[in-house]
């Protein structure tokens, strides 16, 4: 357990936030408790309020991308990885 919370919070320590005018992008690089690239990870953006959740999965060299997040209210989001690379 203590190896995926690691996971965690090394994605979103990653990641980074870009404002659009139709929304936000939240972009990173995610990594297993090793320092190894993801490749092919499930991740989930998940808003600590709403509760509304977006998806994406990590490419080839680890990164992933989630576009047009709502930039209404300034919001917590937690990361998380949902399933290992394949």
């Amino acid at each position: 357990m203590s190896r995926f919370a690691l996971v965690v919070l090394l994605a979103a320590a990653a990641s980074s936030g870009t404002a659009h005018a139709d929304g936000c992008r939240v972009t990173g690089t995610v990594y297993d408790a090793d320092g190894r690239p993801m490749r092919s990870a499930v991740l989930r953006l998940v808003d600590i309020e709403t509760r509304q959740s977006a998806f994406s999965a990590a490419d080839t060299k680890a990164g992933f991308s989630f576009d047009a997040v709502a930039p209404a209210d300034i919001g917590r989001y937690r990361i998380d990885v949902l399933s290992a690379p394949t």
